[in-house]
C-alpha cells in the first residue's frame, strides 16, 4: 500500500526513471507486473486465462489434454471433441431452456481453452500431413500455401472469440454441408441467438449440399429453416430481410425459384422495407 501511494504521488515519469534509492529487489517491474506462470503451471482445464487467448501458449501435448484426447488423435476426432465441448462450455450454452437440466461444467476447460487447443491441434495436424507428403519441391510449395491458409483461418477464429455458439456449430458445415438441417435443429432446440451470419452459413451449406446431389439448389431446405425460425419468433424484421437476401444469394437458380422465395413471404411481412431489400 505504501508503494502504491508513493507511485501516485511521484507519477508515472518518476517511476520510469527508477530512482536510485529504490531497493534493487523491488523495482517498478516487480510492482506493476504479475508473475508469468511457467509451462509447468499449466494443467488440464485450468490453464492461466491471461495466456489462453494465444495459441502459442499451449503445447501440442497440453492441447490434447485440454480436449481429453490421447496424443496423435486424428483431426476428425479433434473436431468432434471440439464441437462437443463447445456445446458445453460456450457462454451461450449457459442460457439453457427453461426446465432443461443443466450440465455440470465445473470440471471442464473454459471455452477459450477449448478453442485455443483446437487451433493448436488443427495447425499441428495440417503441418504433420504436409511433412509426410512433402517429398518434392512442388509438394513443399503446396504445403507452404496450405500452412498459410491454416494459419490465416486460425487467426480469423482467434480474432472472433465473441462468435455465438450458433456460428461455432456452423463450422461443421465447412466439411459437411449436408448437416445443415441437423445443425439448424441444434440451434433451434437450444434456442440459441441467431445472427445474419448464422443463417447465411446455413443457406450456403444448403446450396453446396444440393450441388453435390444436383437438387433444387437447397431452396426447399433453406425455406423450411426460415419457416421454422419465423414460427418460433426468432426472426426480427432486419434479420428476416438479411435471411431473404442470403437465400436469394445462395439458392436462387432462375425466375421460378425467385418467385418461390417471394411467395414464401407472408403478407404481414411484405413491408416496404422488405420489398425494397429483396428487389
Amino acid at each position: 500500500r505504501g508503494f502504491a501511494s508513493m507511485s501516485r504521488r511521484l507519477g508515472a515519469a518518476a517511476w520510469r526513471r527508477s530512482p536510485s534509492w529504490l531497493p534493487a529487489a523491488i523495482t517498478p517491474v516487480h510492482i506493476c507486473r504479475r508473475h508469468t506462470p511457467s509451462p509447468s503451471a499449466l494443467y488440464v482445464g485450468r490453464i492461466c486465462r491471461r495466456h489462453a487467448h494465444s495459441p502459442s501458449a499451449l503445447s501440442v501435448e497440453a492441447s490434447y489434454e485440454v480436449l481429453g484426447l490421447p496424443g496423435g488423435s486424428s483431426l476428425r476426432d479433434v473436431k468432434q471433441r471440439y464441437f462437443h465441448l463447445a456445446k458445453l462450455t460456450h457462454p451461450d450454452a449457459a442460457r439453457a431452456k427453461d426446465g432443461e437440466e443443466s450440465t455440470d461444467v465445473s470440471n471442464l476447460p473454459t471455452f477459450i481453452e477449448v478453442i485455443t487447443a483446437f487451433e493448436v491441434l488443427e495447425e499441428h495436424t495440417a503441418s504433420a500431413s504436409e511433412c509426410a507428403s512433402g517429398t518434392s519441391a512442388n509438394a513443399a510449395a503446396r504445403g507452404g500455401e496450405r500452412s498459410a491458409s491454416v494459419r490465416k483461418s486460425s487467426v480469423a477464429r482467434t480474432a472472433a472469440r465473441t462468435r455465438s455458439l450458433g456460428e461455432v456449430l456452423c463450422d461443421r458445415l465447412i466439411d459437411e454441408p449436408e448437416l445443415a438441417r441437423q445443425v439448424w435443429g441444434e440451434i433451434r432446440n437450444r434456442k440459441l441467438r441467431i445472427e445474419p451470419v448464422t443463417l447465411d452459413r446455413l443457406f450456403e451449406a444448403c446450396a453446396r449440399a444440393a450441388q453435390q446431389r444436383d437438387g433444387d439448389g437447397g431452396l426447399s431446405v433453406a425455406l423450411a429453416i426460415m419457416r421454422e425460425a419465423s414460427q418460433d419468433g426468432l426472426l426480427t424484421t432486419s434479420l428476416r430481410e438479411a435471411a431473404l437476401v442470403s437465400v436469394i444469394k445462395w439458392c436462387k437458380r432462375d425466375r421460378s425459384s425467385f418467385e418461390e422465395i417471394y411467395a414464401s413471404i407472408d403478407d404481414a411481412d411484405r413491408t416496404a422495407s422488405t420489398m425494397e431489400t429483396i428487389s
